[in-house]
Order: structure tokens, then sequence, then C-alpha cells
């Protein structure tokens, strides 16, 4: 689902836009994926000790883990979001004035990289327990739920001044 989620916006945007505003989306989107590889290094590095707790039945290491993954995570990726929000326009202006436009799309999706690092390590806890099925529940719906908010707020954000 992830590259499902990740590339809908880019489909749903050509509905909305011209092919010049969903080339510049595409190059500004590529930016927030510092951040969220945050996350994945830290699921790769924690999902083998998740798996060990599980089966040994350790839920209070499960829950040490949780808890200093996820501040580890919003720490490093805040530092990330902090530089990309203050010098998006600088960082942006590598590709050129026109691309400016997309400065506002993304302070937002760095936005909504940060509050999925907030989650940490726990969709990996929910995937290696024994309620694995339920992560394939909430994989769906997040699909269901990135079309219906793209219906909602693509249309929203066209009429923010400076936003496209």
């Amino acid at each position: 689902t992830g590259a499902l989620t990740a590339s809908v916006d880019k489909l749903m945007l050509g509905f909305y836009l011209n092919i010049k505003m969903v080339g510049i989306y595409t190059i500004i989107s590529s930016f927030p994926i510092v951040i969220a590889m945050i996350g994945g290094a830290f699921s790769r590095i924690t999902h083998p000790m998740i798996a060990l707790y599980w089966q040994q039945k350790e839920m209070k290491n499960i829950n040490a883990l949780y808890k200093e993954n996820t501040n580890l995570q919003l720490f490093f990726g805040l530092y990330a979001f902090i530089f990309l929000s203050i010098f998006a326009e600088n960082v942006i202006d590598i590709f050129g004035q026109e691309y400016q436009v997309g400065a506002v799309a993304l302070i937002i999706l760095c936005l909504g990289n940060l509050v999925d690092l907030g989650t940490g390590i726990c969709g990996g806890i929910i995937f290696l327990s024994k309620y694995y099925r339920f992560d394939l529940y909430t994989r769906g719906a997040l699909v269901l739920l990135t079309v219906v908010t793209n219906m909602v707020f693509i249309p929203f954000t066209l009429t923010i001044p400076n936003c496209w």
C-alpha cells in the first residue's frame, strides 16, 4: 500500500491540474522522503527485535522499544521537518523559480510524514503480532482514506493563494 498511497495523489492531481503542475508536485513530493527514510531505517532495525520479543512474550520490552523508538524518530524527524520548512524556498530554488509554487505543498507533505513518524513502530508491532490481519485491513482503509481526503483537499488547496 505504500507505493499505492504514494502514487495516488499524483494520479488524482492529473485530474485537477495541468501536466506542468503535476510535474512540479512530483519533484516537490520527493523531498519529504528524507523524513520518511528516518522511520524506514528505524523499522529495519527494530522489526527483528520486535519479532523476538513477541516470540518470548516480553511485552515490557516491546513497550520500552516503542517508546524509545518513537522519541528518537520524532527527534530526528523534527529536525528534518524544521530544516525543510524553513528552507523550503531555498531548497526548491535549485530547480528554478517556477517551482516556488510548490513550497506550501512541500511543507504540508513534510508535516504528513512527521505525523507518520509520530506513530513510531506501531505498524511493525501489529504486523509482527498475531493480529497481522488487522494491519492488512488498516492498510486497505488507508488507501480508501487517501483517495477520499485527496478528493476533498486537492480542490481545497487549489483555492489557497501561493499553493498552486
